[in-house]
This record gives C-alpha cells, structure tokens and sequence, in this order.
C-alpha cells in the first residue's frame, strides 16, 4: 500500500501490458519547498529547467517567499 492507504498497482494499471498503455503513463515530481530558501529556490529552479520537476508548491511562510514568487514571473 502507498501513502494513504491507495494500491501501488490498480487493476487498471495491471491490465496495461501493451506498449502503448505504457507510454501514456506519466510521473509528477513535485518540489513542496518552494520558498523555502534562495538556494532551495534555484535548485528548484535548475531541476524545473532540465525537465526533472513538473510543479512545485510555494511555501507562503518560507523566508525565501518573495524570492520564489520572483523566480515564478
């Protein structure tokens, strides 16, 4: 079991043996700290850049918030 108490395989995705089922599968990677600090700000930035992050959620309390609110325009 996966966080949450959700399945790590659903029935659907066990049915998905075929090549082009496996194309259509998509991984999020997410960056939770954004805001956090400069530096965390521009690794967050770098990773965004070269294709690994897809989101990142803004830390609004983080003492880097106006930093990463900059980086985001």
């Amino acid at each position: 079991m996966a966080a949450h108490g959700f399945p790590l395989h659903s029935a659907r995705s066990q049915a998905c043996v075929d090549a082009q089922c496996r194309t259509r599968r998509r991984v999020v990677f997410n960056a939770d700290d954004f805001g956090f600090s400069p530096t965390v700000n521009r690794a967050i930035l770098d990773a965004h850049r070269h294709g690994v992050l897809t989101s990142a959620s803004l830390m609004v309390t983080g003492e880097a918030f106006d930093d990463a609110v900059e980086i985001a325009h």
